[in-house]
């Protein structure tokens, strides 16, 4: 046929597809759009996200809605909160309520998914047993709550079944789950089903994903034919079974966080297709995994916190050619690797803590192009920093981490540029200026070195006005100076970009500034300088302030009362930060409400009564102060109370009975003489329990200046009665009548009072008998 023929003939095919099928005249039928509009009804929408389903549009229209192009039929339902990861606003996101039973209407659905909602504990419908046009079903992470109901094994055609990370959910028995004989991917992340249908689950010959962490399992019998198997975070026990060497198309095994013991199995060495093997924080022994032969294809490595001793070199990385991510920390190793040696690998993150890769710094480092994450801390490395290294640090981008922290690692950082978001410097031995840093910067941790300067020269440069940080730690170094005003015209903190400030153990001047109050901290430390003057009442703007520590300073003046409006305080009602963590990167922060040590007069005389509202409070020292009164009832609330210091006060009374404060030692409460009760020896009498200090020992001065007063006391009293009655007649005369009188009161008073006690005892002992009348 003419070649125009065919160019025609498609090209009238072609417009028929585009143009002509463009619109079908398909539309969703009105059953079915009633039964959505019935859905929505029962669902609670804060953010609007179903706003466009209404009776003035087609459904097939609406958001989230898949339709059939043939028939029209609803088929799927994708309502999964597209803001599931970002915080504060991906709750604003959720939809809640009920599930209305009007779904059963889509007979046609066979996709549907509520992950990231929150329905409040409710229990997942029984009723979704019966739709059995399903073969998508995504509950994850979406708050339900109650007993999986046994319809689900209804689903007889369903291919994926994720009902992940609903802790609410449990099992009682799950033996239908074996009817899902299609079932491909099982997702029960977080249920406790502690192995109760283990059995079932290993049958289901079309299984090849299974996702079982956090379910409390204690054995693993997995199905042949998985290719992914995630058993993290269970109570799994004894040696890791060889049988796991059977599952030959296995691609991913993570059996990380159990209690596995013994060497690792050479037979896994077997797995060809293995790309991801994770067994850290085990107690796992002997030779690496990588001594007996791992597969060739394995990118993700993880055997952290183990019992694992070898010398590594070369020869035990040799066949791992593919290799991106390895954490390693936590074992007994020791790195003896050619300083010219050139890995055959490009890895993308690297994490050795705690083992010896020293005291030479890494040089393979510098071949790693693709790294984004370097965690070598506590490594016995003693060495200066090579400048290739810093070269490699400035041009690193966003979410990338470096922490070299614990180490003896010397050289100045002047001159150096941080361009990763995760930093950590600390407790090293570096030297000169603070090194700066680029917006990328979220976290930076120079603590515990030698850095000096003008913090001014720092904070005041002008690039840093437009940040990301949000923890910045330069605590115990030589930096100098004043905090400086300029510090408030940052313009990123007014989007809470600085979250957390230590500056403590420098050797910082002057008044701790009044914009402080300005900032939006979630902890301020200033520990350990020279500060002097009052603490600013605008530091009570804080209202965020979860951890503030002024201790050891030259503070003057009372403690502002505003403080004790500060809510969040240790209650737990935190700001709208996200945690501090990226990847392995965190800040440890320490909390100290009133510090001992702090220079400060305290004009509080006790210990408030809603202390105990600090439900999340862990540390609390009072001591060396000269506090009064009792201890609050309310103080039995402070469950996390791990540290208590009370000692060396003026507090009586009872100590209020609470397994929490019974639980310290005596230590914590000595010091205060009229305190009694457990675990003090000194026991409690019903006085020294009214709250009311009981006096057992009188001062002696006291009872000398009482006798020495008593006697000049009387004196003047009776000899001024006794003159005023000799020269005044008129008194004198008075004085005697007043007297008889009030002795014939008295004797008239006596008598008759007498007479009636006699007729009582008289009757009472029977002699008052009925005398003749004669007699009378």
């Amino acid at each position: 046929m003419n070649p125009l023929i065919w160019l025609l003939l498609f090209s009238i095919a072609y417009f028929n597809l585009t143009v002509c099928g463009a619109d079908t005249g398909i539309v969703c039928s009105e059953k079915e759009k009633q039964a959505l509009l019935h859905f929505k009804q029962g669902l609670t929408d804060p953010s609007g996200r179903l706003s466009s389903w209404n009776v003035k549009t087609d459904c097939c229209s609406w958001m989230g809605v898949q339709c059939d192009n043939l028939t029209g039929q609803v088929i799927e339902l994708r309502l999964t909160n597209p803001n599931n990861f970002y915080g504060n606003y991906g709750n604003m996101s959720m939809l809640g309520g009920g599930i209305s039973s009007a779904l059963l209407e889509l007979e046609s659905l066979s996709y549907l998914d509520l992950s990231g909602n929150n329905f409040g504990g409710t229990p997942i419908p029984s009723f979704l047993g019966f739709m059995k046009s399903l073969k998508h079903l995504d509950l994850r992470k979406a708050s339900f709550g109650g007993l999986i109901p046994h319809q689900l094994g209804n689903l007889s055609g369903i291919l994926y079944l994720d009902m992940g990370y609903n802790d609410a959910l449990y099992v009682d028995n799950l033996s239908w789950v074996a009817n899902l004989h299609n079932l491909e991917f099982l997702d029960l992340i977080s249920i406790n089903i502690q192995g109760k249908w283990i059995q079932a689950v290993s049958m289901l010959p079309s299984l090849s994903e299974l996702y079982l962490s956090e379910c409390r399992l204690q054995s693993m019998v997995p199905s042949l034919g998985l290719s992914f198997l995630d058993l993290s975070y269970d109570s799994i026990y004894g040696e890791v079974p060889d049988m796991l060497a059977q599952l030959e198309y296995l691609q991913y095994l993570d059996l990380s966080n159990n209690k596995l013991t013994g060497p690792f199995p050479k037979a896994l060495g077997n797995l060809s297709s293995l790309w991801r093997l994770a067994i850290g924080n085990n107690q796992l022994n002997g030779t690496l995994p990588m001594s007996t032969g791992l597969p060739s294809n394995l990118k993700v490595l993880d055997f952290s916190s183990n019992h694992f001793e070898e010398i590594v070199s070369e020869l035990n990385f040799a066949t791992l050619t593919k290799l991106t991510f390895v954490d390693i920390s936590f074992n007994s190793l020791f790195f003896n690797v050619n300083a010219s040696w050139i890995p055959p690998f490009q890895l993308e993150a690297f994490v050795s803590v705690s083992n010896k890769m020293g005291p030479s710094f890494p040089a393979w480092l510098r071949t790693q192009k693709s790294l984004g994450t370097l965690t070598i801390s506590n490594s016995e490395i003693s060495d200066i920093v090579p400048d290739w290294f810093w070269d490699w640090a400035s041009s690193m981008g966003y979410w990338s981490e470096i922490d070299l922290s614990q180490n003896n690692i010397g050289g100045s950082l002047s001159h150096v540029l941080l361009n990763s978001t995760y930093v950590d410097l600390s407790s090293n031995n570096f030297t000169g200026q603070p090194p700066q840093f680029s917006s990328n910067v979220v976290m930076y941790n120079v603590a515990n070195n030698a850095l000096s300067g003008n913090i001014s020269s720092f904070l005041c440069r002008a690039s840093y006005w437009e940040n990301n940080v949000m923890i910045l730690d330069m605590e115990n170094n030589l930096m100098t100076g004043k905090l400086p005003g300029c510090w408030m015209y940052w313009s990123s903190l007014t989007h809470l970009n600085l979250g957390l400030i230590d500056l403590g153990e420098n050797k910082f001047t002057g008044v701790i500034p009044s914009w402080i109050g300005d900032m939006t901290l979630l902890a301020l430390r200033l520990t350990s300088n020279k500060f002097t003057g009052h603490i600013p009442p605008q530091i009570c703007r804080l209202s965020y302030m979860v951890i503030l520590d002024l201790s050891n300073n030259k503070l003057v003046g009372s403690i502002p009362k505003c403080l004790n409006n500060m809510s969040d305080m240790a209650t737990g009602n935190g700001p709208p930060f996200q945690t501090y963590a990226y990847g392995y990167a965190y800040y440890e922060g320490q909390l100290e409400l009133i510090s001992k040590g702090a220079k400060l007069e305290y004009k509080i005389e006790h210990i408030p009564e809603n202390v105990g509202n600090m439900v999340n409070l862990e540390s609390l020292d009072l001591s060396n102060n000269n506090l009064t009164g009792e201890i609050p009832e309310s103080m039995t609330r402070l469950t996390f109370l791990g540290v208590l210091d009370l000692s060396n006060n003026n507090l009586w009374g009872k100590i209020p009975t609470s397994t929490q404060l019974q639980g310290f030692n005596e230590t914590c409460f000595a010091g205060n003489a009229e305190l009694c009760g457990l675990p003090l020896s000194k026991r409690c009498t019903n006085q020294s329990q009214g709250g009311i200090p009981v006096v057992d020992v009188v001062e002696e001065s006291e009872i000398l200046w009482f006798y020495k007063g008593m006697w000049p006391g009387f004196a003047a009293g009776f000899f001024g009665v006794c003159a005023s009655l000799f020269f005044n007649r008129t008194w004198r005369h008075a004085y005697f009548l007043f007297l008889d009188r009030v002795k014939d009161w008295i004797y008239v008073t006596t008598v008759i009072k007498m007479k009636q006690v006699g007729r009582m005892l008289k009757r009472l002992t029977g002699v008052d008998r009925k005398l003749p009348s004669s007699t009378r």
